[in-house]
């Protein structure tokens, strides 16, 4: 009955072990993924372990190639991905996260980051939902926040 007991301990400890190292978990996943429109780059968030979810990153992976760049952690258990969104031409893409906005060029690698604004909501402090990004000429994005007139314009010249 002692050895029954002991091995039964023995089993626990070591799934509690595996589950906390993560052993037998892939590093990383594929959590969504956009590809351009004219089909030369894809924009790609990775769900890594964690043992309080979420935890994401964001990369840009250029097509055909085995070249890809991070971008940028998300902080765990805070922010995570909401939707990617690419301008027709393929000149920007916008990752919309639960914290901010990261805005991309993929042809020289410039970065734009917008913090969204915060609120209470049903007593709680939250992002600003956003309902609406469109692409102005290949070097600007626009959002509008629910229940906002006005859209918000960024440059990524940073003018």
């Amino acid at each position: 009955m002692r050895t029954i007991v002991m091995s039964l301990i023995w089993t626990i400890l070591m799934l509690g072990i595996g589950y906390i190292a993560g052993v037998g978990m892939p590093d990383h996943s594929m959590a969504q993924y956009a590809q351009s429109p004219n089909g030369s780059y894809v924009a790609v968030v990775k769900n890594h372990w964690s043992i309080d979810p979420p935890n994401q990153s964001l990369w840009i992976k250029e097509n055909n190639t085995v070249k890809q760049r991070k971008l940028e952690d998300l902080q765990e258990d805070v922010n995570f991905i909401e939707g990617i969104h690419w301008s027709p031409n393929s000149d920007l893409v916008v990752f919309d996260t639960r914290c901010f906005l990261l805005g991309l060029r993929p042809a020289d690698g410039k970065i734009m980051k917008v913090s969204k604004e915060w609120t209470t909501i049903n007593g709680n402090n939250e992002p600003r939902p956003i309902v609406g990004i469109t692409f102005i000429g290949s070097s600007q994005f626009g959002y509008r926040y629910d229940g906002a007139d006005n859209m918000v314009a960024v440059s990524m010249d940073g003018k």
